[in-house]
């Protein structure tokens, strides 16, 4: 159908309909330069070639096609990114994810009915998706998540809590201090800390570099009271060595 050649005039001539009809090209990198072409033109009449391009047989395609709608930005492409998550094949659900963090608001109310249902790895990047998008409407959700009986889902809920950083998630992730599984205790202080370089250290003035003692009081499950030392930098030393 084409030559590499044949694509870069394309590209260079910014024919974005003549890029389009490439995409059927029977070489994969061909397609795969094309869907980057289109993603560099932003513009949304591509949306739909793109879309389809989600379920090309090769990687690179699929790859460059998840960004290019992350470029484009169209709402429509939300859900069929959502979808693709299902897909673990050659890395295309953290290229979704990262589309779906650059188009912002309009993906977050679909992001949080995708936290719930029935395929774990559409969990995850959702979760992972909306802890980078940094939206209030989220903090609630993530914070429920927090006792869910999958342990990664519950260490990306944390993860997701520490990257938005709101005051509301402090206690529900000291209580995840106490969670069975290390991964989500060791991820729940990283986000604990994230929280107090934001709010309580700024409080208290601290000085760059300046390390304190958080005192996390927990309650276990049998009943009794348990401190738990969290070592806390400053937010300008934190920022350093996060």
């Amino acid at each position: 159908m084409g030559t590499k050649a044949d694509i870069a005039k394309l590209k260079e001539k910014k024919n974005l309909y003549g890029l389009i009809n490439a995409l059927k090209d029977p070489d994969a990198d061909i397609r795969s330069q094309v869907a980057e072409g289109l993603g560099e033109l932003k513009d949304e009449a591509a949306t739909d070639a793109l879309i389809e391009a989600l379920n090309d047989d090769h990687w690179s395609v699929r790859r460059n096609a998840a960004w290019a709608l992350g470029e484009i930005g169209s709402a429509r492409a939300v859900l069929y990114l959502i979808g693709a998550f299902k897909k673990t094949w050659g890395g295309i659900d953290a290229y979704c994810a990262e589309a779906l963090v650059k188009m912002g608001r309009p993906a977050v109310k679909p992001l949080l009915q995708a936290i719930h249902g029935p395929d774990s790895n559409t969990r995850y990047w959702s979760i992972e998706a909306l802890g980078q998008i940094g939206d209030a409407r989220a903090i609630e959700p993530l914070i429920a998540l927090l006792s869910d009986r999958d342990a990664i889902i519950r260490y990306s809920s944390t993860k997701a809590l520490g990257a938005i950083a709101d005051s509301k998630a402090f206690d529900p992730l000291t209580k995840s201090l106490q969670d069975p599984s290390d991964m989500v205790k060791r991820r729940a202080q990283k986000s604990l800390r994230k929280l107090v370089s934001q709010e309580s250290a700024q409080k208290i003035d601290l000085q760059a570099g300046k390390l304190i003692k958080l005192i996390a009081v927990v309650e276990t499950d049998d009943g009794t009271v348990k401190n738990i030392e969290i070592d806390v930098k400053s937010p300008k030393e934190n920022t350093t060595h996060e």
